[in-house]
């Protein structure tokens, strides 16, 4: 019940961010502005039913490309429940590349969806998201990812991210 509480909590406060970065700045920025495009971001994420956290960097390289790398580190209870440290075990680095479809589906410019492959130090992946932009810094985005294989996993818990989806949530800002 403790995790549920805490889950909550955690789902409360993003709401709560997510309505002050609503009320608080105007809505014209865009969501993707190609080769002048930086973001930082950092989300929620769920993979294969384990929670955690990812922090990322996107630079755009014309209208429709951008590249990018970012980090990912689930928490991990044992079957006793105490916490363990094992964390390069849970945790994840990759470099991606996104297709962006702002300019050719006409999307309002502060919406954007994307989707591109991701190499990781655990998996090779497929992404797919949306983000939303409130203002000319912040904006929030929500992404789903397939782990199709292995890469360069070592460790003891090998079976961690991949052949599952990831599920992701959080807030962009443009730098």
């Amino acid at each position: 019940m403790k995790t549920t509480r805490n889950t909550q909590g955690l789902a409360r406060l993003f709401a709560a961010l997510l309505l002050a970065f609503c009320s608080a700045t105007p809505l014209f920025a865009q969501a993707f502005d190609g080769s002048d495009d930086s973001k930082i971001y950092l989300g929620y994420t769920n993979v294969g039913g384990r929670h955690g956290v990812e922090i990322g960097y996107e630079e755009g390289i014309n209208d429709f490309l951008s590249y990018g790398a970012k980090f990912t580190t689930l928490r991990y209870k044992d079957d006793e429940g105490e916490k363990e440290s094992r964390f390069y075990d849970f945790s994840d680095l990759g470099i991606y590349l996104n297709y962006h479809f702002m300019e050719v589906l006409k999307l309002p410019d502060n919406f954007d969806i994307y989707v591109g492959p991701i190499l990781s130090t655990k998996t090779m992946s497929l992404q797919t998201g949306v983000r939303y932009n409130f203002g000319e810094v912040f904006g929030v985005y929500g992404s789903v990812q397939y782990n199709f294989f292995e890469t360069i996993t070592i460790g003891s818990n090998l079976g961690v991210y991949p052949e599952k989806f990831a599920f992701s949530a959080g807030f962009t800002i443009s730098i």
